[in-house]
């Protein structure tokens, strides 16, 4: 069973040039179903892990200082954990949860020129961090993933409704996993 709390607030101000989105949640889990393995066979199958509990809160804010400029960026931060184990089950109390990263963060920035009176330019750059996360449930044997940054350049044209965009990801070459 799962029960998942939520808080949040949308709001916006100055005739919508600013945007925060900020949000809390709870989530108390029983009976975890994961995928094991048997380390002798390697054969693959799901059981009840035992339960977690996951606290986090996230926030989105996006503002526009001039007609041309857009700044956005968001914030998540996540501590998983598991509070009782199936004995069958390879871990520990206080193992985190597989894929979840205790921070998150994006960032961008996006410049449009208007050249027409329906036509735009636009360049774009953004920022992505992604924390440490495991692959599997006994964070003591598991693979890792994550603790990476990219950035990634956008640029283009709009017309009307039609536009061409050009883009290059992980500009910095980097060799972050991104799954383990």
């Amino acid at each position: 069973s799962l029960w998942n709390y939520e808080l949040g607030e949308k709001s916006s101000f100055f005739d919508g040039r600013l945007m925060l989105n900020v949000g809390a949640y709870y989530i108390d889990w029983s009976d975890i179903q994961l995928d094991q393995h048997t380390l002798a066979s390697g054969i693959y199958y799901t059981a009840n892990a035992g339960q977690a509990h996951v606290e986090g809160v996230e926030v989105e804010l996006k503002g526009r200082p001039t007609e041309q400029l857009e700044l956005g960026g968001s914030l998540s931060l996540n501590h998983s954990r598991l509070v009782s184990i199936n004995p069958t089950v390879a871990a520990t109390i206080g193992d985190r949860l597989p894929g979840s990263a205790p921070v998150n963060a994006v960032g961008y920035a996006q410049y449009t020129w208007p050249v027409g009176a329906d036509a735009s330019l636009f360049a774009r750059v953004d920022v992505r961090y992604m924390g440490k996360a495991y692959s599997d449930l006994d964070n003591a044997t598991s693979l890792t993933y994550g603790r990476y940054t990219d950035v990634s350049l956008r640029g283009g044209v709009e017309w009307g409704r039609y536009a061409f965009t050009a883009f290059v990801d992980n500009v910095g070459g980097g060799r972050g996993a991104v799954s383990a």
